[in-house]
């Protein structure tokens, strides 16, 4: 537990969201309160997305983005590292989120 900032995070899609659409690729839009998550690169990354017409969230914790596709949970979702608290922008590259595990 405890507040931290990480320089390791996803910055594009490496695969399609559930459905296809954010596709592989696409910046990936960081939000303050998202539940982050582990990428199959082992960085961090949200688990959900907004869709590409910014009507809908879609989840990005998917066999093929996510790193589920080596250890999964009972139910099929990756656990939750932390949740967004800060977005990183120019002055701050880092994204700060409280930690859950």
């Amino acid at each position: 537990m405890g507040t931290y900032g990480d320089a390791l995070y996803e910055t594009h899609m490496i695969g399609d969201a559930v459905g296809g659409d954010p596709p592989a690729g696409t910046a990936i839009r960081y939000v303050t309160g998202q539940r982050l998550i582990s990428s199959r690169n082992g960085f961090l990354m949200p688990a959900t997305q907004l869709n590409l017409a910014g009507a809908a969230i879609v989840s990005t914790d998917d066999i093929t983005v996510a790193a589920e596709s080596f250890v999964a949970t009972a139910d099929n979702q990756s656990t939750v590292i932390g949740v967004l608290k800060m977005v990183p922008d120019a002055t701050q590259a880092e994204l700060v989120f409280d930690a859950r595990l």
